[in-house]
């Protein structure tokens, strides 16, 4: 038996759990648009306050077409929260019960796929979850209060010392 499966055999954490809408709206908002939502925002807001007191009404007109640019990315978010809702619960009336992730020592399995630490590009720490990217542009998420075994204190350990060599994926997870 070579090493990859003799270290199959222990799993060093287990995580699972059903993503309702909560878990969805986290993974769209700090995934998917990040932070940027709001720096749109405010920087419309600017925009056009500043074209009205220093340039006139032709700039203000002109920022005012580059924010309404910014400001659709809100509208962008919420069809794809609507869109990853629908997606969710087509797959659960599939009779799908939720994500399931086993992680051993030199990989994990999560939904019945097999992953190598290698190959996540990114984790990014939400409120309920973290969000392992792999390769960017698969999603494993793992839920802080859905440790079957282990925990979620020793989990980050866990990733943090395999991830050392790859300190780009670690950024989220700061």
């Amino acid at each position: 038996m070579n090493n990859k499966n003799e270290s199959r055999k222990v799993a060093l954490f287990t995580n699972g759990f059903t993503p309702f809408k909560k878990e969805i709206k986290e993974y769209v908002n700090r995934i998917v648009f990040g932070k940027g939502t709001l720096f749109c925002w405010i920087f419309s807001i600017m925009a056009i306050v500043f074209g009205l007191l220093f340039g006139g009404l032709v700039l203000a007109i002109a920022l005012a077409a580059i924010c309404t640019a910014f400001l659709s990315l809100h509208i962008t978010k919420h069809s794809k929260f609507k869109e990853a809702m629908k997606a969710f619960e087509n797959l659960v009336s599939t009779g799908y019960e939720g994500w399931r992730s086993v992680f051993f020592d030199d990989m994990f399995e999560s939904d019945n796929n097999t992953y190598y630490y290698e190959q996540i590009s990114k984790v990014v720490k939400g409120k309920l979850c973290l969000h392992i990217i792999i390769e960017k542009k698969l999603l494993v998420m793992v839920k802080k209060d859905a440790f079957t075994k282990g925990d979620y204190e020793s989990f980050v350990l866990f990733l943090r010392e395999k991830l050392k060599d790859n300190p780009e994926a670690l950024k989220g997870l700061r």
